[in-house]
C-alpha cells in the first residue's frame, strides 16, 4: 500500500514576513511511496533545496529513488523548477490536465 507524506510545509509570506515589502507562496511539497513507486508532488517554491532532499533522507529515500515527480497544476509554486533538484531531471514528469 502506497503512504503520504509531507516533505515540506506550504507557506505564506505576505508583505513584511520573510521578505519585507513583498508576497510569495510555496506550495506543500509530498513524497507518496509504496512498492515500486517513489513520487514527489509539487517541489516548486521551497525555500531551499534541502527543505526537499533532507525529509527524503529521514524515509530512507535516496534522489536515485525517486521514480517520478508528479506537478498538480500548472501554477508557479507547485511546478516552477526552483525547487526540483537537479538529480530528479531525469524522471518522468506528471502534470495535470485539469
Amino acid at each position: 500500500m502506497a503512504r503520504l507524506d509531507v516533505l515540506s510545509d506550504g507557506f505564506v509570506d505576505v508583505d513584511g514576513g520573510v521578505t519585507p515589502g513583498s508576497n510569495r507562496v510555496g506550495s506543500t511539497v509530498s513524497l507518496i511511496h509504496g512498492g515500486d513507486l517513489v513520487a514527489i508532488v509539487d517541489p516548486a517554491m521551497v525555500t531551499s533545496r534541502a527543505a526537499i532532499l533532507d525529509p527524503l533522507a529521514t524515509f530512507g529515500v535516496t534522489v536515485d529513488d525517486v521514480t517520478d515527480v508528479i506537478i498538480s497544476h500548472h501554477h508557479p509554486d507547485h511546478g516552477n523548477a526552483y525547487g526540483v533538484p537537479w538529480q530528479f531531471a531525469a524522471r518522468t514528469a506528471i502534470l495535470s490536465q485539469s
